[in-house]
């Protein structure tokens, strides 16, 4: 899992620099969210491991 977290971060920094390439306006967006969240695009949570009587929970929040 911890390294699906590393992956997901890496390509949220690949597409914010993207972002901020491509749509200069985005520029100060991104700037605020990362002051915010430690994170250029949005808050991550760590990875949680599933429980086993509840095998498949929705684990997708996006805030």
């Amino acid at each position: 899992l911890e390294a699906k977290a590393t992956l997901a971060k890496e390509r949220l920094a690949k597409f914010s620099r993207v972002l901020e390439s491509s749509y200069p306006v985005y520029s100060k967006w991104i700037e605020y969210q990362n002051i915010i969240n430690k994170s250029k695009i949005c808050k991550l949570d760590p990875p949680i491991k599933c429980p086993l009587d509840r095998p498949h929970p929705n684990r997708w929040k996006f805030r």
